[in-house]
């Protein structure tokens, strides 16, 4: 793939997995030997596709209300960073 394509690629991914939590998509972008940097070590989740699923629970449960912006999206060859922000969504007391 080329690194606009991988671009594409984890931006859908976040969107719909992370921010959406839409299995159907995380079924169709997670292959057998996808691997995670970022949490499996801090959660105690297993950096496999089994945890993605688990990720995702924990952190729509958490954080159902927060909205997620990916404020940037970096490629270098096969690689992919994303900086995003999260903030929580708030309802007006009345």
């Amino acid at each position: 793939m080329s690194s606009d394509e991988n671009k594409a690629l984890v931006g859908r991914f976040v969107e719909e997995v992370f921010v959406r939590a839409n299995g159907d998509v995380m079924e169709e972008l997670v292959t057998d030997d996808f691997r995670s940097h970022a949490w499996a070590k801090d959660f105690g989740i297993p950096d496999s596709p089994e945890g993605v699923r688990q990720f995702i629970v924990v952190m729509d449960s958490a954080f159902s209300n927060a909205d997620v912006r990916v404020e940037d999206l970096v490629t270098e060859g096969d690689k992919v960073a994303r900086c995003a922000t999260s903030t929580r969504r708030t309802t007006a007391v009345s």
